[in-house]
């Protein structure tokens, strides 16, 4: 396989697990990573809505820890556009 498929079914495979914004930490060809529930969480919180405008806010070393914390944002407090209530 060449290495611009194994990058390519690196990406399928991450992103199928939602593994791809923790080890953007460890692989910086996959920054900035901020799949929906992270964008979804940022929204809520007011916070810039692309994988850009979020990567902007932290050093990139931090990328990883933002993401998470987008998603437990997320998972915690629901997002109005799908009618789930804080908890």
């Amino acid at each position: 396989m060449r290495p611009m498929d194994q990058r390519v079914e690196v990406n399928r495979l991450l992103a199928e697990s939602a593994g791809r914004r923790e080890v953007q930490g460890l692989w910086p060809e996959l920054r900035p990573a901020f799949d929906r529930r992270a964008r979804e969480g940022a929204r809520a919180l007011g916070l810039p809505g692309t994988p850009e405008g979020l990567a902007e806010l932290v050093p990139e070393a931090d990328l990883p820890r933002l993401a998470a914390a987008l998603v437990r944002t997320r998972l915690t407090h629901g997002t109005p556009d799908r009618g789930r209530s804080g908890a």
